[in-house]
């Protein structure tokens, strides 16, 4: 079974700015630096006038792992992500797909952002699935909440970088 997760970000900037910002190749090294963990890296950044395609690696230490989670993996987490952004209507829509190289969990989502006149929202409403029989649902209940968390820090660090004038 799987788990539904949902976050909301509010920004004080239109839904173009913050897109322009989410897809920005300075913006996601910096956010990289500071919130990927060991051996986070831009592994690819394709843009053209369709869409942004965006490939990231993050890295969070065992010790900072939920207990079934490092049991788990036995080791450090290294999270693979892809998003790939393009314009939708008046705003733009992301497809996020999140994937753990050799556990079988995985996390599917589309992001929104909309909004004009010097405000914008930013929702995703995704899956996370883990395939482990008898453990799995408890393993996504504690993959979700580290998430949300990682969504707070990232949304407060573009919040942080839009009202900075980067």
């Amino acid at each position: 079974m799987a788990r539904s997760i949902e976050h909301r970000t509010t920004f004080s900037a239109d839904a173009k700015t913050v897109h322009d910002a989410l897809v920005d190749k300075q913006f996601i090294n910096a956010k990289l630096a500071k919130l990927g963990g060991p051996q986070a890296q831009l592994t690819e950044h394709r843009a053209d006038t369709a869409a942004t395609r965006i490939h990231t690696k993050h890295g969070i230490p065992a010790q900072k792992l939920p207990g079934p989670v490092r049991a788990l993996l036995g080791g450090d987490l290294t999270i693979v992500r892809t998003e790939e952004w393009r314009a939708d209507g008046e705003g733009y829509r992301g497809e996020i797909s999140v994937t753990v190289p050799n556990a079988p969990g995985a996390l599917t989502g589309t992001s929104r952002i909309t909004g004009t006149q010097g405000s914008s929202t930013q929702e995703l409403r995704g899956e996370i699935k883990v395939s482990i029989p008898v453990v799995g649902s408890k393993v996504e209940e504690s993959v979700s909440g580290h998430i949300i968390k990682l969504l707070d820090n990232e949304a407060a660090f573009l919040a942080e970088w839009l009202g900075s004038g980067e």
